[in-house]
């Protein structure tokens, strides 16, 4: 049968040798058994409520792990600490910087800490065990605090490593700068110069739009959507709230590329609008440059049609 201290040495190697009061208590142990481990030095307090099992050594990661338990719930290694976790070149072991939620910051915690307003965006992974914020976030969180050449040698490293690329970049560039994110403008320099005007496919770029839409809170719409005049098929729309005649189509495709196929695109969704359809039509453009415009039409064009049956 599973011992109190079993339990709680099972947390504790998933955690550097760490274990809070909570975790402790959730395993069986009371304030009494705590004081006691404490009192005989088998647990050391490293914070209020977070303990190291005592003959660990004590590493920066051991550090980090703590600062993060002792924060809070939400809380998150980040910017250049989450850097480091992820193994991006030209980083390396320093202060340890943490993210969190706004209004929740901790009281005397000797770490950088970061207020957060969309920690929500962060995509928070485990790095070494450690709760951290997704890749593509840390790239934006450290675009004001490291010079370009080390930003751009991350950005690329990213994009060589794993399998993102512009478009991933882009969605978080995006998704931060709507909220009102300071602090994007060396990473939108990146991207705009490295990427420019270059055409994403047809699901990059819808998959694009779908979440930002998702992020602004509007109904969800159905993907390639058919119209028809009757029996008559008219076009397929890529993005269509039905019940309302209300469509977006997202101009980035190779197709639309090709003079006979850019015509015909347009014949065929004059063509939906004559036949009482509301079509926006969005370049990759305006997703990246405007991205609150794209979300208002959307919205204003949902508001003006009520449902039909």
């Amino acid at each position: 049968m599973d011992s109190v201290d079993a339990r709680i040495a099972a947390i504790a190697r998933r955690q550097h040798a760490l274990v809070t009061s909570a975790q402790a208590l959730g395993c069986g142990a009371t304030p009494a058994f705590v004081k006691h481990r404490l009192s005989t030095g088998r647990w050391l307090r490293l914070y209020r409520g977070v303990y190291l099992i005592a003959g660990t050594e004590i590493t920066w990661e051991t550090k980090v792990h703590a600062a993060v338990l002792a924060a809070g719930p939400g809380a998150m290694a980040s910017h250049r600490t989450a850097a480091v976790l992820s193994d991006l070149d030209d980083f390396r072991p320093g202060p340890v910087e943490l993210s969190v939620p706004r209004h929740r910051r901790p009281v005397r915690l000797p770490v950088r800490v970061h207020e957060s307003t969309d920690i929500d965006l962060a995509q928070p992974v485990l790095r070494r065990g450690i709760p951290t914020t997704g890749l593509l976030r840390t790239l934006l969180d450290i675009g004001c605090l490291v010079p370009f050449d080390t930003l751009e040698g991350a950005v690329e490293q990213v994009l060589r490593e794993t399998g993102n690329d512009w478009p991933d970049l882009y969605e978080v560039l995006v998704l931060h700068a709507r909220r009102g994110r300071n602090g994007c403008g060396p990473f939108r320099a990146i991207l705009d110069e490295r990427f420019g005007d270059a055409v994403v496919t047809d699901s990059k770029f819808e998959r694009l739009v779908r979440r930002l839409l998702a992020d602004a809170g509007v109904d969800e719409p159905v993907s390639q959507h058919p119209i028809y005049d009757g029996t008559r098929f008219i076009c397929e729309v890529d993005l269509a709230w039905p019940d309302r005649m209300v469509a977006a189509e997202l101009q980035s495709k190779k197709h639309h590329l090709h003079t006979k196929g850019f015509e015909r695109d347009k014949e065929r969704l004059n063509d939906a609008r004559l036949h009482g359809w509301n079509v926006l039509e969005y370049t990759f453009k305006a997703y990246r440059n405007q991205p609150d415009r794209l979300i208002r039409e959307v919205q204003t064009a949902l508001a003006q049609r009520s449902c039909v049956s």
